[in-house]
């Protein structure tokens, strides 16, 4: 009876192994099926256990916050000092450290589940950003920002004793017109799960054009996140700093100076631009002449590329006389033609 329990036992066993393997092969074609595929495709990564950061990145959000913060501070600059600090999320200098941070430790402790969104790394190209970002939550002192800097980043974490992770999911982008309004989280960009995030201008081009404007031409700044606590980005500065890189390709010679004029004419230096278009032009004028006078070039398609030119009454005149056989000096250039005197008919 033994035995034959036993072997009972074993047959069983064999089959919740069998079936446990089948529920696997099963389970795993269903996840590579290609409609959970492309749903996965389609659906943004969510991350509801770590929220966005609101506001700016290190700003206290109320009065009555601050004041608490501040309660065991005597009245003073240092006071007036701390109180402007928490306000703006930004160190003043190097004045006050005892009285901050024992102020930075009591705010932490009357607001432990403020999130702080941190820029670890951030580097900017002609064709966007490319962004590490991160998330600083369970702070045993408020983090501020370092003067010189308008993001909060790992340094300023120092001291802090906070617990780090990478921030992923939606980032709102914030758009500021050039006639001054602000579009709130126009758009998102998707951080992945290690915080990496791609700011392509050609796609933000793209998406605000469907979205009924002019393109990125029609903003002057791009906030990234709530607050911009991850960054701005300035398109009237990289506009003009594309424009002196047009500039100067086009000084070398290289490059079209008219459609430097139509693409920047506001730029400093836009008057040279047409003055290089003008001679271009003529340049041009002046091969497509001799061209004509060597029989290379139909008279009527010189008058279609240049149909205000000085030279048109002269090439039709090497014409006829090419025409009989009479062929002039190709490198002479006739004068325009002459307005008519007042006593003409």
């Amino acid at each position: 009876m033994r035995a034959l329990a036993t072997r009972r036992g074993r047959l069983l066993a064999g089959r919740g192994v069998v079936l446990g393997l089948c529920g696997l092969v099963i389970g795993a074609s269903l996840l590579s099926s290609p409609v959970d595929a492309r749903r996965r495709d389609a659906d943004p990564p969510r991350t509801p256990a770590i929220p966005e950061p609101k506001g700016e990145a290190a700003a206290v959000d109320g009065a009555d916050l601050v004041a608490r913060a501040l309660q065991e501070v005597p009245v003073g600059v240092c006071k007036e000092t701390l109180e402007q600090e928490l306000r703006a999320g930004r160190r003043s200098g190097p004045l006050c450290a005892m009285q901050r941070d024992r102020v930075l430790a009591a705010l932490a402790k009357l607001e432990p589940r403020a999130a702080f969104g941190v820029v670890v790394q951030h580097r900017s190209t002609p064709q966007g950003a490319t962004l590490i970002l991160a998330l600083a939550r369970r702070c045993k002192r408020w983090p501020l920002q370092h003067p010189d800097r308008t993001v909060l980043n790992v340094a300023d974490l120092q001291g802090a004793r906070c617990h780090v992770e990478r921030f992923s999911g939606p980032l709102s982008i914030t758009a500021r017109g050039r006639d001054g309004l602000r579009h709130e989280a126009i758009v998102d960009v998707i951080v992945s799960a290690e915080g990496h995030a791609v700011i392509d201008y050609a796609a933000l081009d793209d998406a605000f054009k469907r979205l009924g404007f002019s393109g990125l031409d029609a903003f002057e700044r791009l906030e990234l996140g709530p607050g911009a606590w991850a960054g701005e980005l300035d398109l009237a500065r990289l506009r003009t700093a594309l424009a002196d890189a047009h500039f100067s390709w086009i000084a070398r010679g290289r490059g079209v100076p008219a459609l430097f004029a139509v693409r920047h004419p506001g730029h400093a230096r836009v008057d040279e631009a047409r003055a290089w278009a003008v001679e271009a032009r003529l340049e041009r004028e002046r091969q497509d002449y001799r061209a004509v006078t060597r029989g290379d070039l139909a008279i009527q398609e010189f008058l279609e590329r240049h149909p205000t030119s000085g030279l048109i009454e002269a090439t039709h005149v090497r014409g006829l006389e090419a025409s009989a056989g009479s062929v002039g000096d190709a490198s002479s250039v006739a004068a325009p033609r002459p307005a008519p005197s007042a006593g003409a008919p």
